[in-house]
C-alpha cells in the first residue's frame, strides 16, 4: 500500500476492514490510552514542564493479532515503548475513530484530572493536549542540510518575515504584497497552519555556523488545485550561494520520501531567471508557459519515482 499519512484511526481502521474482507477476523482495531510524555515525545516536553505535567493521556489507535501489537502511524517509540505506556485499551470498530474516540479520550481525561487532583478543567486540559499534538507536526517537518537548518514559523518570526518583505527587489517578482506591519506579519505566522493540517509548509531558514536568518523555502499545500508547490525567499545579501537550491533540495526529498506525494510544482515569473534557474538545479521539468493577473509565468514540475 502507498498512503498518504492518514492519521492513525484511519489507517488502522481501513487496515481493519481490508483483513475483514479477507476473513482474518482475528486482527483487532485497538483503541488505546498511553502516557504522552517528554522522554518518548520530546517534541511536548517543554509544553508539558510549561504545565507542570509530567504527562498527558493521549489516544491512540492501533492493530492487535494474537496479542502483538501492529502500529503503522511512525510513533516517535516501538511497539514495546507502546505497551509500557498503555494506560487502558479497547476493542473497536472501524466506524468507531472519530466521534466515539474522541468521547471515550475525554471520559478518560475527566476521570485522571480528578484521580491525580490536577488543577485543570477539561477544556484546559484538552487544550494543553491540541498544544502538544500541534508541537508534534512541527516538530516533525524540521529539516537539516550540510549548512542549513529548516524549522516551521513562529510568531515571533514576525519582524524577520517584515524584514525579508521589505525589499522590493524580494517581492519584485512574487505577485505578493508586504504587511502593514511587523504586529501584522506576526498575526499571519500565529494563525499559519499548514504544518498541523498537511504535514508540510514554508520553513525558517537558518545558517548553522552562524545561527542567522536566511529567509525561508519549503512547501506549501493548495487545496483548491490539489497540489503542492515549492517555494523559497531569501534576503538579498545571501542570493547567490546556493542556499535556494540547498533548501529546496532538502523540503522536496521530504515531500517524496517522508509524504510520499506523486507531484511537487514551481511557478516562476519569467522574467526571474534566478528563480527559474533554481528549478533546472532541482531537475524539475518545464511544463508550460501560463498568464497569470497579466503577467507571464513558467510552470515546473517533477513527480516521484515509482519503483516497479
Amino acid at each position: 500500500m502507498d498512503e498518504r499519512c492518514g492519521t492513525c484511526s484511519t489507517k488502522h481502521a481501513l487496515l481493519k476492514r481490508l483483513a475483514n474482507e479477507n476473513g482474518h477476523l482475528e486482527l483487532k482495531l485497538m483503541l488505546g490510552i498511553f502516557k504522552m510524555d517528554g522522554r518518548t515525545t520530546i517534541a511536548v516536553e517543554s509544553i508539558l514542564k510549561k504545565h507542570g505535567l509530567t504527562y498527558i493521556p493521549e489516544a491512540h489507535n492501533y492493530l492487535k493479532v494474537n496479542g502483538d501489537i501492529l502500529d503503522f502511524t511512525g510513533l516517535p517509540m516501538s511497539k514495546n515503548e507502546l505497551a509500557d505506556k498503555l494506560l487502558t485499551e479497547i476493542e473497536i470498530t472501524p466506524d468507531q475513530i472519530t466521534e466515539y474516540k474522541v468521547g471515550y479520550h475525554r471520559d478518560y481525561l475527566a476521570r485522571w484530572l480528578v484521580d491525580e487532583g490536577l488543577p485543570y478543567s477539561l477544556d484546559e486540559i484538552w487544550q494543553i493536549r491540541e498544544e502538544c499534538i500541534k508541537e508534534i507536526a512541527r516538530k516533525q517537518c524540521e529539516l537539516t542540510t550540510d549548512r542549513l537548518t529548516m524549522r516551521p514559523f513562529r510568531a515571533e518570526d514576525g519582524a524577520m518575515m517584515y524584514a525579508l518583505n521589505d525589499d522590493p527587489e524580494v517581492l519584485q517578482y512574487t505577485g505578493d504584497m508586504q504587511f502593514a506591519d511587523v504586529a501584522a506579519a506576526s498575526a499571519f505566522l500565529r494563525n499559519y497552519d499548514q504544518y498541523e493540517k498537511y504535514s508540510v509548509g514554508r520553513l525558517v531558514v537558518i545558517l548553522k555556523e552562524t545561527g542567522e536568518t536566511l529567509g525561508w523555502c519549503g512547501l506549501k499545500y493548495h487545496p483548491a488545485a490539489d497540489e503542492y508547490d515549492i517555494g523559497y525567499r531569501l534576503f538579498k545579501r545571501h542570493w547567490g550561494k546556493g542556499y535556494a537550491t540547498e533548501s529546496a533540495k532538502a523540503a522536496m526529498k521530504y515531500g517524496f520520501e517522508t509524504l510520499k506525494l506523486d507531484r511537487i510544482i514551481g511557478r516562476a515569473r519569467v522574467e526571474n531567471p534566478a528563480s527559474i534557474n533554481v528549478f533546472n538545479k532541482l531537475g524539475m521539468r518545464f511544463v508550460e508557459p501560463y498568464t497569470e493577473d497579466g503577467m507571464n509565468w513558467v510552470l515546473y514540475e517533477m513527480v516521484r519515482e515509482i519503483q516497479i
